[in-house]
């Protein structure tokens, strides 16, 4: 089953960063597919390597971005999403396009395919076990400040049992309990406290209506969402222009099965490439990050490269400073602040603009 949660959704950060870099190739970790997707309508890409050592991950964006080629985008989120009656042809005009391994795979998964494939994450079906129970706990009158019904001051507010939950949140033998093993959440460093204050700060600010964290956990669907606050990988104008350059040929996808920096050291990313490393840190550590960093710049000195950490292998305070002392020539900017839920630290690796002309073979 597919170990990568949908929950890293959001790519602002990377999006903006994309835009700027003027980058038309893009080498960025496959996962669930979802972030890699919500960066496929910018113009200037031409060539997209999608890299995991998880065959299910490659399967999965595989699968979705065929859909996406053949299906119109309101036909794409209702396949995705699953639970309509049309999945099964659906998946038949799909399955010829595919690879033969992924069509093996996805033909001994019909429940996966009948179910939504938006739905297998290991964080989706930790949460569908979940849901109702916190739905039960917590009532109608925390579920009305997530629809903007209501605040977190008002009477009917569960202070007490919200109170409790984000307790639980933070306890790793919660998530085991559950049968939530993905590493991402109960590995070595998880720091689990991120997760219940960023659900809190986001009802202390007031917009846990546009939080789709909010409403994957206590909804599991985005339905009730303003359509400009949902992930760039669900909105039908995006999800429009990745069709149209999909269909036209614009965009040659490629997929690669492997460790990232082995592949990295095998593949030409062209000038200017555009690397994103996802949570990268939920599987690897700081060290693993650092090889990276200096396999990426040392191959393509003009690379831009895009790292995030959930609550594993965080960034200490301070620890950016290290990075930028040992990379003088790197230009390393924080971009947590635009990361919506609050979850997440994500950082820019550039050439600073010094360094732009460095020979190739210049140690960065």
């Amino acid at each position: 089953m597919i170990y990568y949660s949908h929950v890293n959704e959001d790519c602002r950060p990377e999006r903006a960063a994309l835009d700027r870099s003027g980058s038309s190739t893009l080498v960025a970790i496959a996962g669930s597919g979802e972030r890699l997707i919500g960066l496929l309508d910018k113009a200037q890409l031409k060539v997209v390597w999608a890299i995991d050592n998880n065959p299910e991950a490659l399967f999965l964006t595989e699968l979705k971005l065929q859909a996406l080629r053949l299906l119109e985008p309101r036909e794409y989120l209702r396949f995705v999403e699953g639970r309509h009656p049309d999945y099964p042809a659906h998946y038949t005009a799909i399955r010829p396009w595919l690879s033969a391994d992924c069509r093996e795979y996805w033909d001994k998964r019909p429940l996966a395919l009948k179910a939504g494939i938006l739905h297998i994450g290991a964080f989706e079906r930790f949460l569908a076990r979940l849901r109702p129970l916190l739905r039960i706990c917590l009532g109608k009158g925390f579920l009305e400040v997530i629809q903007g019904k209501s605040s977190i001051s008002a009477p009917q507010f569960p202070t007490l049992r919200w109170r409790f939950l984000r307790w639980l949140f933070a306890r790793r033998w919660a998530y085991l309990l559950m049968g939530n093993f993905d590493p991402a959440f109960t590995g070595k460093n998880a720091r689990l406290t991120v997760i219940p204050a960023a659900l809190h700060q986001s009802l202390l600010r007031g917009t846990a209506g546009t939080s789709f964290m909010m409403h994957l956990i206590f909804f599991g669907n985005f339905a009730q969402m303003p359509v400009d606050a949902l992930p760039p990988s669900m909105q039908l104008d995006v999800l429009g222009k990745i069709r149209q350059r999909l269909c036209s040929g614009q965009l040659k996808i490629n997929y690669c099965r492997g460790d990232l920096l082995e592949v990295c050291q095998t593949i030409e990313a062209g000038q200017h490439p555009f690397f994103s490393l996802s949570d990268i840190l939920s599987f690897e550590d700081q060290q693993y990050l650092r090889e990276c960093i200096q396999l990426v710049f040392r191959k393509q000195p003009d690379a831009v490269l895009a790292a995030r950490a959930f609550v594993r292998n965080r960034f200490r305070e301070g620890q950016p400073d290290a990075y930028r002392k040992h990379w003088p020539r790197l230009e390393i900017t924080d971009q947590t602040a635009q990361e919506s839920t609050g979850m997440y630290q994500v950082f820019i690796f550039r050439p600073a603009q010094k360094a732009i002309n460095t020979p190739k073979n210049s140690r960065i």
